[in-house]
């Protein structure tokens, strides 16, 4: 548990954040977790309020919510920006497009992109990390379109050899995100809307974050609510399923949950799939049995397939005040809930 903290602090310095409420939906699911487990949650809320100003939980296993709660007001109906929690986001969108046969993950970007000149970038390499653009460079604005943007990110320098090193970014997602919408014929906005917000019933969920724009940020730029994020985690663990409607196919919501780096010489200690880090990998597989997408401004969810088990915490802070607080609960629901 400790490496996996060290690692996702070295590599993305990021924050916890959810908020959470008393939806009827989510209340109506609501089932008995096992004995003490709540009230050990809420002194570790608790506890975690002399550091942070606000923070919650909430935690759904077996299709049933065991614990719901936040300190000082969070809601879980409140929107706020997710900053990396949306690059699982994206990566959805890119394997709903892949199940349309819009494209696939070994597409060339050349392919697409006119002013790329690299032809051994694929799509798969975008959503990795793994392109060998830089992570990121200030190269693009708001006023941009998304289509301007994938241009200027395309005379960036390629500094390693496609596949062969790890740089977490937004710079290469950002010209994923074109190809979407160049395959697709719509927007960003309108493509995200289409294949995993509206299906999903997500609607209080968009790329607006940071305000109307036509260069949305792939990587980073989605707001959302804890209730909805939820239902995109509901089906990830249903396999691309969610409450008898299939989002996903199968393959696709598998190969978002399966390391992409397993050929990478350079890479973290931790997994990557499609738009999401892998903290605990099947070494038979390489499907991930946790996974997880933090981000920066303090949003980390969480699916562990082992136990059935979906889950958001959230603080307004800095990750490395409220990384030992989600690590005991984490500890105290893999005790309460065997891995099966």
């Amino acid at each position: 548990m400790a490496s996996r903290t060290r690692s996702i602090f070295r590599l993305l310095t990021l924050g916890l954040f959810v908020a959470l409420g008393t939806l009827a939906s989510l209340a109506a699911l609501a089932s008995a977790p096992p004995e003490g487990l709540t009230e050990s949650i809420d002194q570790i809320l608790l506890a975690a309020t002399r550091n942070v100003d606000k923070c919650g939980l909430l935690v759904i296993q077996s299709g049933s919510v065991i614990y719901d709660n936040g300190t000082n007001g969070l809601s879980g109906d409140t929107v706020f920006p997710i900053a990396s929690g949306s690059k699982w986001l994206a990566g959805a969108v890119i394997m709903a497009l892949v199940d349309q046969g819009l494209l696939t993950l070994d597409d060339r970007v050349v392919d697409y992109i006119d002013a790329f000149e690299e032809d051994l970038v694929t799509v798969r390499h975008l959503f990795s990390h793994t392109s060998g653009l830089p992570g990121d460079a200030a190269v693009c604005t708001a006023g941009m379109t998304l289509a301007e943007c994938a241009d200027e990110i395309a005379k960036q320098p390629i500094l390693t050899m496609p596949g062969k090193v790890f740089h977490y970014g937004g710079l290469s997602m950002q010209i994923g995100g074109r190809i979407a919408e160049i395959v697709s014929g719509m927007s960003w906005h309108d493509v995200f809307a289409a294949t995993i917000a509206e299906p999903l019933g997500m609607a209080d969920t968009d790329f607006g974050a940071f305000g109307a724009t036509t260069n949305p940020v792939i990587a980073g730029g989605a707001r959302t609510t804890m209730y909805d994020y939820a239902r995109f985690l509901e089906m990830l663990l249903g396999l691309g399923e969610f409450r008898g409607t299939r989002i996903l196919s199968e393959e696709a919501a598998i190969e978002i949950l399966t390391d992409q780096l397993v050929d990478t010489p350079d890479r973290p200690e931790i997994g990557y799939g499609i738009g999401c880090w892998g903290e605990r990998i099947d070494p038979a597989t390489n499907r991930f049995l946790v996974a997880s997408s933090a981000g920066i401004f303090g949003f980390i969810p969480w699916v562990d397939v082992e136990r059935d088990l979906i889950g958001i915490f959230a603080a307004y802070s800095e990750y490395s005040l409220v990384a030992p607080y989600y690590n005991q609960i984490r500890q105290l629901l893999e005790a309460a809930y065997p891995a099966t």
